[in-house]
């Protein structure tokens, strides 16, 4: 089940999976490709959430030998979450985004005209006027985060584990708005990396995208979504000016892209 919950991604999803075991033929994974600024922070407030003591996350890194290494989510009383917000980094060294970072917030001070200008040149920002995804970068496998390595390897504990219980894995890339956006603009989806990456290491995946770019039939992939932008801020996110969650229209082809996998797969055969 996914209830739209901040900061929940395919690490929290995996973790899920270690406490339950139902005893299914097969096991989906759903990735959202915007979740891996999610696997990398610990605090949803600083990605543009509430912050409040709930927005707290563990997060997995992976250790000199390769191994996945949980670090879980501070003990805070209510000083302790104040001192979280005032010093970032003495209470979430692990976590990326911290503010006054390259890719974290910025931090206002005086003069306040050095901090707008601080705000124009985030990599984020830049990114985003130019017509990627904000989270396009974490997509590089050079990138300082390290987000894509841990993607793979989330992704990939998560099909050893299926396996492991004699169960068929599938990961299913579900594209949001801005990830159609880059694809209209550069003809490629942000995440094609990940993708990639998994195939070569044999691991099953289903990317819902080029189909559902080519359904629409050369029309706006805006019918996916739920939310229709108008004035400036269809303007901003043009050629793709909207978002929200997906549209019934998304979620009946999604469903139909997703049975047909299963039955190439033979998933579904007892």
């Amino acid at each position: 089940m996914n209830y739209s919950v901040g900061g929940y991604g395919i690490d929290q999803a995996y973790r899920r999976l270690e406490r339950i075991h139902d005893g299914s033929r097969f096991v989906l994974l759903g990735l959202d490709p915007n979740g891996i600024m999610d696997v990398v922070s610990q605090y949803d407030g600083w990605l543009g959430g509430d912050q409040v003591p709930f927005a707290l996350k563990g997060r997995f890194v992976i250790t000199p030998s390769g191994r996945l290494n949980w670090i879980g989510p501070p003990r805070l009383d209510a000083d302790g979450f104040v001192a979280l917000n005032q010093a970032p980094s003495g209470s979430l060294p692990e976590s990326y985004f911290l503010p006054g970072t390259q890719d974290g917030a910025v931090i206002s001070r005086f003069p306040y005209t050095l901090t707008l200008a601080r705000v124009a040149l985030m990599p984020s920002i830049r990114a985003f006027l130019a017509g990627h995804t904000e989270w396009s970068a974490l997509y590089h496998a050079d990138h300082s985060s390290g987000a894509l390595q841990l993607m793979v390897a989330i992704s990939e504990a998560f099909a050893r584990l299926a396996r492991a219980r004699d169960q068929r894995p599938l990961i299913v890339i579900l594209p949001v708005s801005g990830s159609f956006r880059e694809n209209t603009t550069f003809d490629q989806f942000e995440y094609v990396a990940l993708v990639n990456e998994l195939r070569r290491r044999n691991i099953e995946v289903l990317d819902v995208g080029p189909a559902m770019a080519a359904a629409s039939g050369g029309r706006l992939a805006c019918g996916y979504f739920t939310r229709q932008d108008t004035g400036f801020a269809a303007w901003l996110r043009s050629p793709v000016p909207c978002g929200g969650h997906y549209s019934g229209r998304a979620h009946a082809l999604v469903a139909q892209l997703v049975k047909a996998e299963l039955l190439r797969r033979k998933m579904l055969v007892r």
